[in-house]
């Protein structure tokens, strides 16, 4: 790739005079290759990622009356998903949260829902549940293995 330069000064007759530098290119590939091996470097001093993350998708899953279904440990979202509502039973089954940690569902008796949550840990997973103020846990927090 080369790259042009367009002087506009007084000193040249016409409006504008092109200078082109075709090494650029070849000092742009010495740079990138001289970032490449930084970024190895890098990458190599590292930690790799925790063994204990999970192992897969999680979903759950209510029905309008309230039953619930959930499925644990999906190699994709969209299978824990559908596991969880044919696990709920009804025909008006939805899925409330999916997560990859834990999950969990609240109901809120003044706003007639029901909330998903998820999180890293239990804990996590049934405080992002309760979206209001009166929300109680429906169902405890279920974790990937």
């Amino acid at each position: 790739m080369a790259l042009t330069i367009v002087l506009w000064t007084a000193e040249y007759p016409s409006a504008g005079s092109t200078l082109t530098f075709d090494r650029l290119g070849n000092m742009r590939k010495i740079l990138l290759g001289t970032a490449g091996i930084g970024f190895a470097a890098t990458a190599l001093l590292l930690p790799a990622a925790p063994a204990s993350a999970a192992a897969g998708w999680g979903a759950i899953a209510i029905s309008g009356n309230g039953d619930l279904g959930w499925a644990l440990n999906y190699d994709t979202e969209t299978e824990a998903s559908m596991a969880a509502e044919d696990k709920c039973d009804f025909a008006d089954c939805s899925t409330v949260t999916s997560f990859t940690g834990c999950g969990a569902v609240a109901y809120s008796a003044s706003m007639n829902k029901y909330s998903g949550g998820y999180g890293p840990t239990p804990l996590e997973a049934e405080t992002s549940a309760r979206w209001y103020s009166d929300s109680n846990i429906v169902r405890a927090a279920v974790c990937n293995d």
